[in-house]
């Protein structure tokens, strides 16, 4: 029978254990390198996803913006049809606003082949109490009016849109002449000798006259919407309708075409409310109710 020698086994054990113990180290190194990489692509597929959803928000941003921008774009093509389909879009409305800072005293015929006589352009009254030109106020109180009629849907046109011109009556009857407008607004202010006089006036030419009885029924009618419907809105004094043919201005119009009178400006009070932009709205509003209520709107 063989026997184990104790001593040599017993002199193996210590290297044993050193050789578990450096297994053991290297075993958990590897482990550890093997997290080590496991968690690698974990950061990567953060990163990943990172960009990923901002990609995402990116693209959400920019379809809302487009979304958004769509719709403003398409509610502002909606209100340009919608106006377009206004029956106010079919007229063509002119707009005077009377006399220029340049006085031009060159004469002209008072209507077409007539003998008579009178100014091109005149500068006009002037505010007893703001010293404001008549031919300023005319231009302000025009602009508004432009601005109305157009937020109703209305073609406009102006004959002046600065002080600093020379246009004749004539000239200013033949601007709406040649664009055929379907009617003619002629602002002006009042003046008089006596200070206690105000009020809201129209001009037209009479059944008789000599140059365009033909629009005589047509002008009288739009003077009198005009009228009515500024003294509505306003409270001012309602004076009358003049039918007068001594404005050349009128007379060569073959367009219906009305001188408004919107208030005196040698009555203090008058002048005062007048320079006011307040009440300058109320006279444009009534004006544009008074052409809505000439076409039938």
């Amino acid at each position: 029978m063989r026997h184990f020698n104790f001593k040599k086994i017993i002199f193996l054990i210590p290297f044993f254990m050193i050789f578990s113990f450096c297994f053991l180290i290297a075993c958990q190194h590897s482990d550890t390198n093997s997290s080590q990489f496991s968690q690698k692509p974990q950061i990567n597929n953060n990163s990943i996803v990172i960009e990923s959803n901002s990609v995402v928000i990116d693209k959400t941003i920019n379809e809302t913006i487009n979304e958004n921008t769509s719709k403003i774009e398409n509610k502002t093509l909606s209100k340009l049809i919608n106006q377009e389909e206004l029956p106010q879009s079919q007229k063509l409305v002119m707009i005077d606003p009377g006399h220029q800072s340049i006085i031009n005293t060159d004469v002209e015929p008072i209507g077409p082949a007539s003998n008579e006589l009178k100014l091109k352009m005149s500068s006009g009254t002037q505010g007893i109490v703001t010293g404001i030109p008549e031919y300023q106020l005319n231009l302000e109180v025009s602009l508004k009016l432009e601005k109305e009629l157009l937020k109703r849907g209305y073609q406009v046109e102006m004959t002046r849109r600065e002080n600093e011109v020379n246009i004749s009556n004539i000239e200013r009857a033949e601007m709406a002449n040649q664009m055929e407008a379907d009617a003619f607004i002629r602002i002006h202010a009042n003046g008089s000798n006596d200070s206690s006089v105000q009020g809201m006036m129209t001009i037209c030419q009479t059944e008789n006259n000599p140059f365009n009885a033909n629009i005589a029924s047509d002008c009288e009618l739009l003077s009198n919407f005009i009228l009515d419907a500024m003294v509505e809105l306003t409270d001012a004094v309602k004076q009358y309708v003049w039918k007068t043919d001594i404005m050349s201005g009128i007379n060569w119009s073959n367009v219906p075409v009305t001188i408004v009178e919107i208030g005196y400006m040698s009555n203090s009070a008058e002048d005062l409310r007048l320079a006011e932009s307040e009440y300058q709205e109320k006279i444009v509003k009534g004006i544009a109710n008074g052409i809505d209520d000439f076409f039938g709107f």
